[in-house]
């Protein structure tokens, strides 16, 4: 197995070996959450608790998200993974960062290793995400513009009447991460059962949720924790 650390990842590797010690506070923290664990969440109460700056604890949490994708990738143990990383980092990484964070890296390993635990909370939160927007596109935004549009004469020196109209705008992005947006006209009434329908998916959303209580795993409604 031969893995080669990108240098993108280099800065996060590096937080990871000078936090290690601090890396435990992290299941402490997915536990207080609860429920509304969440990415953003988790680094703003990771940040916190450690004592370390907010951009630190965003680094430390992305560096991890990528090496739990990397697990997955190689479908070897997290000790191999880590083991061969380490190996490339000896012979590859920059000097400077090899003489300022390798020896942070190598003791720090177990840590890391706690940290990406496959049945651990971030790696079970970075599941929920990914089943999340397993989809071929991914909504990010919609707005609902409304304009007047008039009715002019033949010679277009007067107006006859007008009509207001609406146009829905939503932007998503797919697989791939391209940026996709979507126009569609609307009337009053496409206006109104857009709203019916999603009031109505609401509800089945808490339904659900309610219904699914009692076993012994939490049902969580995707983006709830958004709204708070």
């Amino acid at each position: 197995m031969e893995i080669r650390v990108p240098s993108h990842l280099l800065p996060g590797l590096a937080k990871l070996g000078l936090y290690a010690g601090k890396l435990p506070m992290l299941g402490e923290v997915a536990s207080e959450l609860g429920p509304k664990l969440s990415l953003q969440t988790l680094r703003k109460q990771f940040a916190d608790k450690a004592g370390i700056p907010f951009q630190d604890s965003d680094v430390i949490v992305s560096a991890l998200i990528h090496l739990l994708h990397l697990l997955e990738s190689a479908d070897k143990s997290i000790t191999e993974v880590l083991g061969v990383m380490t190996l490339d980092l000896e012979e590859r990484a920059p000097e400077q960062w090899r003489s300022e964070n390798l020896d942070n890296w190598k003791k720090g390993a177990t840590n890391v290793a706690e940290a990406l635990n496959p049945d651990g909370p971030l790696a079970i939160l970075h599941k929920t995400l990914e089943i999340t927007t397993a989809h071929q596109n991914v909504f990010e935004s919609a707005r609902i513009f409304t304009d007047v549009r008039p009715v002019f004469n033949s010679s277009a020196s007067g107006i006859f009447r007008a009509v207001v109209t609406h146009m829905l705008t939503v932007s998503s992005r797919n697989a791939d991460g391209q940026p996709l947006t979507s126009y569609f006209a609307l009337d009053s009434y496409d206006v109104e059962q857009l709203k019916k329908r999603c009031d109505r998916a609401l509800t089945k959303a808490a339904t659900i949720k309610a219904g699914l209580s009692s076993l012994a795993w939490p049902t969580d409604i995707a983006g709830e924790e958004r709204k708070e």
